[in-house]
């Protein structure tokens, strides 16, 4: 059979563009829910975790006592509340305004795009020249059970062959793959961007004082921003808790945090679902990385080793240049060598009366006995336990 033709894949065009998909809330533009569904998030599940601690359940996870929290926390929690929801409205109120005027995001054309997967799949079985064992079928007949003509598909009269075994295929790259793909590009673009941003706030002085510190360490007070807000960024935090995640220099998360989820959504060019679905998750495991709790059933704790404890040693002095890695992965984390590498006895010396969690075990499930990064060296050359 004629196969010469199947190269009009490349004229598959669509004549007309499609309305604007119905929105997931009837009272909401679906641009508006991805502006406020992950502050949402964000907030329902932090005071879930607040919840619980003011009621003491799941006490056997919570890494550090009340009491630890209360001696080392010297920030009211009303300045930690105050100092995010000032940087969630702002960015709402940005959101907003950069939506302003703009006309919802057209609706993919799913049988469009199957059909150019399929005549792309057809043009790939030509070349490769593996079509002798598929039972063939008229690429006319095939692709207008899909809903188009001939006009539309750009083949004309064609006499064009296409396997049913491409359809299948178009179907799966179209509803699985290619999103899948998405999300695992958003998700290395996140963890690398969070990676050397967090690093490099850490290892820069004047960063480290003027802007990070706020997240970080005893209380003192911070210049930046202090002389606009007074209330808002003067103290900080050492042991994180849940809503506590967003607790940092008002610029550091504008300007850092701002650029990175719009670098995290853009280049693997997230539909506008695909993004609300990505900021909700992105939000709630920041929570979750701050909460104090290792709950070893969490989906987050079971699919990921980058979770509280990970994330808690980081908050710690002598954990505090190490395991900058955040959100998903800590690939980063293990290529580079900034993991933290001490024995896992050292843990169960640091969290012992302060937790009922085995902290050395689950720290020698995830990474072996001695972590996956290189010791840290003294000066006189021998190692040493962070």
């Amino acid at each position: 059979m004629n196969t010469t033709h199947l190269d009009a894949s490349r004229h598959v065009t669509n004549t007309s563009e499609p309305p604007p998909p119905s929105p997931l809330l009837p009272f909401l533009s679906d641009e508006h829910l991805l502006l406020l569904l992950p502050t949402a998030a964000y907030w329902a599940y932090g005071l879930l975790f607040h919840w619980i601690d003011t009621r003491g359940h799941l006490a056997r996870y919570k890494l550090h006592t009340p009491a630890e929290i209360s001696k080392r926390n010297k920030v009211p929690m009303y300045k930690v509340i105050c100092n995010t929801l000032f940087y969630q409205f702002v960015t709402t109120l940005l959101g907003f305004w950069m939506l302003r005027g703009s006309r919802p995001e057209p609706q993919g054309n799913a049988g469009l795009e199957i059909a150019r997967w399929t005549l792309w799949f057809a043009h790939l079985r030509k070349v490769l020249n593996v079509s002798g064992w598929v039972v063939w079928l008229d690429a006319k007949m095939d692709l207008q059970l899909l809903g188009f003509s001939d006009h539309q598909l750009g083949i004309g009269n064609y006499v064009n062959v296409v396997p049913m075994l491409n359809v299948t295929a178009a179907k799966t790259m179209y509803y699985f793959l290619v999103p899948l793909a998405q999300f695992a590009f958003t998700i290395f673009i996140a963890d690398t961007w969070q990676y050397f941003t967090h690093r490099l706030v850490h290892t820069n002085q004047y960063l480290y004082t003027n802007f990070h510190s706020v997240h970080h360490s005893s209380p003192t007070s911070s210049a930046s921003m202090a002389h606009i807000i007074p209330t808002l960024t003067v103290e900080k935090v050492y042991i994180p808790y849940a809503f506590g995640a967003f607790y940092s220099n008002f610029w550091e998360e504008l300007i850092i945090d701002g650029i990175g989820t719009y670098l995290a959504m853009g280049l693997p060019h997230l539909s506008t679902r695909q993004a609300t679905l990505f900021a909700t998750l992105s939000a709630l495991k920041s929570v979750h990385d701050h909460c104090g709790y290792s709950i070893p059933w969490h989906p987050f704790e079971m699919l990921t080793c980058q979770n509280a404890i990970y994330h808690d040693i980081h908050h710690q002095s002598w954990g505090i240049k190490t395991n900058y890695s955040q959100l998903y992965t800590t690939f980063w984390d293990r290529a580079l060598g900034t993991m933290w590498a001490g024995e896992p006895e050292a843990l169960d010396k640091r969290y012992s009366g302060f937790t009922e969690v085995d902290v050395g075990d689950k720290w020698r499930e995830w990474f072996g006995s001695k972590g996956e990064a290189p010791r840290q060296k003294s000066r006189k050359g021998k190692p040493k336990i962070s």
